[in-house]
Formats: structure tokens, sequence, C-alpha cells
């Protein structure tokens, strides 16, 4: 009997040690249960790295001009209509400058002389010197003495050029009154063919165009001897005066003309060989057109200034105002630095 209590209490210390066992273990489930939940809801701390990161972010962003002005358009457009209103208002209100044309065709056209080597390039040639010379003081003052202006307003008015593959030389002039712009334009288209048929030469024969083309020869070379020393003294003053400088001028007018000449006496020289008689003809094409005015002109460079320059003052003026918040955070962080 004592024995089967033995045994029943064996059993029943088993039990409350199997009891104890199963509550131990039911409390480490809790306890990792515990530690679970802390875990679960315990926030990782971030890394040095991503705070920096997350630092930047919250910055302001700059943003680029196309972004900016998409975004503010009025200011964008804003400098463009201010400017072009004020350039073609400033282009209608000015004065307009008129402008006439007279063009001059330098020797003749008839079959006989075009067909002779060399004749169109020899004109060709003459009418870019005749060019020059219609912008010289020895067709500016008679035209001015007719006109009642000076050689210098002659000059600054008269612009003249050689048509590009002719032998057509074209004068301009300029003034702020049409009819003004087309009398002055045939004075000096009219003065050029008198000044240049009064220099011309018809020779008698042979020997004597000869002659005249060696004497030719030898005073344009003086005239180009002058012209240099002329133009040397020139450069080698420290201030260059005024009589240095028409000195200059006369010089190159001079060799010029007997430039001409030497050109016309060649040409006749040739000329009168062939057995025909030389005359260096000029002759006025039509009478002297009127152009118009620059006003177009102007106006198209208003134009182009306005929208050039308004485009980038607006951009400027849009992106400033979208990066404003970026300039008032740098100048905020300059603060707190110089504290």
């Amino acid at each position: 009997h004592r024995h089967v209590d033995n045994h029943d209490n064996h059993d029943h210390h088993d039990h409350h040690d199997h009891h104890d066992d199963d509550d131990h273990d039911d409390h480490d489930d809790d306890h990792d249960d515990h530690d679970d939940h802390d875990d679960r809801y315990l926030a990782p701390e971030p890394a040095p790295g991503a705070l920096r990161a997350e630092g930047r972010s919250s910055a302001p962003q700059v943003v680029g001009p196309l972004i900016s002005s998409l975004r503010h358009p009025v200011l964008a457009l804003l400098p463009i209509v201010a400017l072009l209103a004020l350039g073609i208002g400033a282009a209608l209100g000015t004065p307009a400058v008129h402008t006439a044309q007279a063009q001059v065709l330098v020797g003749r056209v008839d079959v006989e002389s075009t067909a002779v080597p060399g004749f169109v390039a020899a004109n060709e040639n003459l009418a870019g010197l005749y060019a020059r010379i219609a912008e010289t003081s020895v067709i500016a003052a008679p035209v001015g003495d007719a006109l009642g202006l000076s050689s210098g307003q002659v000059l600054s008015q008269v612009a003249a050029s050689p048509i590009p593959e002719t032998s057509i030389v074209r004068v301009e002039a300029s003034s702020d009154n049409s009819q003004d712009a087309v009398v002055l334009a045939a004075e000096v288209a009219e003065e050029l063919i008198t000044y240049v048929e009064g220099n011309s030469v018809r020779p008698a024969g042979v020997e004597t165009s000869l002659e005249d083309f060696e004497t030719a020869s030898a005073e344009l070379l003086e005239a180009q001897d002058e012209l240099v020393a002329a133009r040397t003294a020139l450069d080698g003053a420290a201030t260059p005066s005024a009589a240095q400088t028409q000195t200059v001028v006369r010089a190159q007018a001079a060799v010029d003309t007997r430039q001409l000449r030497v050109d016309a006496l060649a040409a006749a020289f040739r000329d009168t060989e062939r057995g025909s008689g030389f005359r260096n003809s000029l002759q006025l094409i039509g009478e002297p057109d009127y152009v118009g005015t620059d006003t177009r002109s102007q106006v198209m460079l208003a134009v182009a200034f306005g929208v050039l320059v308004g485009l980038l003052l607006g951009t400027a003026l849009a992106t400033a105002r979208e990066n404003w918040p970026v300039l008032a955070d740098v100048r905020a962080r300059a603060r707190r630095t110089r504290q």
C-alpha cells in the first residue's frame, strides 16, 4: 500500500513538474511575443547619409528658365511687348531718309565695240574707277555750288559703286526730302559725265596717242609717289592735322584722275591702231529713280531688337521670380553662418 502511494506521489510530482514546464514555456512564448511587439513598433534609427539627403530635399530647388517662363508667362512676355512698342514707335517717329539713284553707262554698247577682245573687261574696270571719282571733291565741289551745299554735305549724302559684272556706275543720293534726293543723284551723275568727258582724249593718230600715253604714264607715277609721301607723313604724325589729311585726299584724287587718263589713252591707242576713232563715252541711263525710305528697315531692326532683348529680360524676370524662395533661403543661411 505504501508502495502504491509512493507511486501516486511520484506521478503527482511528475505531473506538477510537467505543469511547471508548460508554464515556463508559455512564459518564454509571452516574452518572445513581447519582444516581437517591441521590434514591430520600434522605428529604426535613420542613417546619417539619409538625414543629409532629407535635408537637401527639404531645401528649395532651382527652377530653369523654360519652366519659369511657362509658370510666369506675363513676366516673360511683358518686356518683349514693351520693347516692341518703344522700338516701333521710335522708328516711326524718326524722320525718314529718302534715297534716289542714277545709273551711268560706261563705254559704248554697239556689237562692234563689245566684240573687241578685252573691251568689256576694260569698261568694267573703268566703271569701278569712275565710282571712286564720284565720291571725291572734284565732283562734290561743283555739285555743291550748284545746289547750295558744301562739299562735305554732298559727300555725306552720296555713295557710288559699280554694279558687279557690268560697266554701269550706280550713284545713290540720300536726303530728308524725296525730291532733293532725286535732284542730288541727277546732279552728281551729270557732273561725273562732264568731268570724264572733259578728261577724255580724241587722238589724231597712233603716234600722238602713244606719246600722250607715255606722258600720262609718267604723270601717273609722279602722282603715285606724291600719294605715298603724303600717306607716310600722315601715318608718321603723332597727331594728324586736317591739312595732312586734305593733302592725302588731293593726292588720291590726282592719282585717280591720271589713272583715268592713262586708261583712256591706252584704249585710244588700241582703237586708233584698228583704224577707228575713239571716244570715251558715258551716258545717263534713263532718269534718276526714287528708291524709297529707310522706315521699313528701321522698323524691322526695332522688331528684331525688341524680340531678342525682350526675350532675354523676360526670361530673367520669370526665372528670378520663380527662384525667389531659393534666394531667400540662401540669404537666411548666410545670416545664420555669420551669426
